[in-house]
């Protein structure tokens, strides 16, 4: 994470740099054509699999091409690309080759073999893995290519209205009750947040806290995920699902 952190940040400093002394567009292109030279002059970087070194480079071309499209639009708030400070990447992707599981067993280039638990069985081809760290604890997304299935059709239609009183009304007169998950949390998060208001910047008690207040963050987006995904039996059941599993 820190070599392709590093890496964003000077091929952003490159870019910013080459514009401003001779007006001159460096591409995402001409930094992937130069990562040979970079291996050579920071052999460091020749333990990253090279499709990730690529992989870093074309994010930070999209983060420019969004920024363009922004100002294009007319857009306020246009968000030119920023440097990113430690903490801040916290994923790495293989974007083609260079990665394959066995079982419980994920190999990965450069990195080597990672005993893994999947949340559920991988079909189809594997097309991309993403390695992310998220408050301490590491996680791998794949992205597979499989066949569609379409599910069978029903014969009837129903609209859904989603607001924030009732997290659903239906058609048919169902109301699907909002969890409020962030509200249930509020207590403990602001017990916690008060506490890191009070550490002094850079200490390892803030960064201690603030990990804390990660957590319970990432609590409440867990929940409001799973309640997302769930699907109940049947519709004729979905209100009473909703309400006994919420």
């Amino acid at each position: 994470m820190r070599l392709c952190r590093n890496l964003y940040n000077c091929a952003l400093e490159e870019r910013i740099g080459a514009y401003k002394k001779a007006k001159k567009t460096v591409t995402g292109y001409d930094q992937m054509k130069a990562l040979p030279e970079v291996k050579e002059v920071l052999p460091e970087y020749k333990s990253v699999y090279s499709q990730v070194l690529q992989d870093v480079l074309k994010r930070l071309d999209k983060t420019y091409q969004s920024f363009f499209r922004r100002v294009k639009q007319g857009a306020k708030k246009v968000g030119f690309p920023r440097f990113k400070g430690a903490g801040w990447y916290d994923s790495l992707t293989y974007p083609q080759l260079g990665f394959s599981v066995t079982g419980d067993v994920a190999y990965f280039s450069k990195i080597g073999n990672i005993r893994l638990r999947l949340s559920r069985p991988l079909e189809g081809k594997l097309k991309t893995a993403t390695i992310t760290r998220d408050c301490g604890e590491w996680y791998v997304s794949y992205v597979c290519e499989v066949e569609p299935q379409p599910l069978p059709e029903t014969g009837s239609s129903v609209g859904v209205d989603v607001g924030t009183t009732w997290f659903a009304i239906t058609s048919d007169g169902e109301f699907v009750e909002n969890p409020r998950y962030l509200q249930g949390s509020m207590k403990k998060l602001r017990v916690v947040q008060r506490s890191l208001s009070r550490k002094k910047r850079g200490s390892k008690q803030r960064q201690k806290v603030k990990a804390q207040v990660a957590k319970l963050h990432r609590k409440v987006s867990r929940q409001r995920l799973d309640f997302h995904q769930r699907r109940p039996p049947n519709s004729f059941e979905k209100t009473m699902w909703w309400r006994t599993k919420s």
